[in-house]
């Protein structure tokens, strides 16, 4: 018996998804806390993962099976990658002012471990389950776009913090400004071994509001409509 076309698909298994998100986000910390990464790295990494998304996302399009593909994939590189042209420059501006070092060890293995950490979705869950064969093209469109909108936010969050924090410094803010609060978290983690620039702590703030978001959505049904486009994925 044939799956309807608007079924959603088979939820994905949460605990196993928390983990992988996890798992990165620790990655990130551990670059910047002991592996000496610039912050602005991490943003660009954030940028990677939106762009690994895709590119896996586009790979699911082309592979669901329920219904006809249409002209679906060429609107979703179009779409997908006008966002991700836009969200690039400004990531690429503030992870240069916030400090970033384009090296292989700071930037071109943690992109090869995001590109397995959401091959793994890909091979383990979409193929591997089979959820590939109860998909619509349409609701495998729909997956990236929460954590996209995700990724959007924390840019929007960065730049406003260390706008904030460069406004603190010329006004000459006390403890109860931004800038006080950040130092006083730098003299707070100094006392554990612990020596960060500013740039470092908003990144770990990042990384906190990028992780709780990712739980959040971990197995939970996304319904999303773009155009005449509608789904619901689980």
């Amino acid at each position: 018996m044939d799956t309807p076309a608007d079924a959603p698909a088979r939820p994905i298994g949460r605990r196993r998804e928390i983990a992988l998100a996890v798992g990165l986000n620790l990655l990130f910390v551990a670059g910047v806390v002991f592996g000496g990464w610039p912050a602005g790295n991490v943003l660009l990494l954030f940028w990677v993962e939106n762009v690994v998304l895709g590119a896996w996302t586009l790979v699911r399009i082309l592979s669901a099976q329920v219904e006809p593909h249409t002209r679906r994939p060429f609107f979703f590189v179009g779409h997908y990658g006008m966002f991700c042209l836009v969200h690039l420059v400004f990531v690429a501006i503030l992870s240069f002012w916030m400090g970033a070092e384009l090296t292989v060890a700071a930037l071109v293995v943690p992109t090869v471990l995001v590109a397995v950490r959401h091959a793994a979705d890909v091979v383990t869950v979409w193929f591997g389950a089979g959820v590939f064969r109860r998909a619509t093209p349409t609701q495998a469109f729909v997956t990236p776009y929460p954590r996209m909108a995700m990724l959007h936010v924390t840019t929007i969050l960065a730049w406003g913090l260390m706008i904030g924090l460069m406004t603190g410094r010329r006004m000459g803010q006390g403890p109860t400004g931004l800038a006080g609060v950040v130092a006083a978290a730098q003299d707070a983690l100094g006392r554990w071994g612990v020596e960060l620039t500013p740039a470092g702590l908003v990144v770990l703030l990042l990384v906190a509001v990028k992780l709780f978001a990712e739980v959040f959505l971990a197995g939970r049904p996304i319904t999303w409509e773009i155009g005449s486009l509608k789904a619901t994925m689980t």
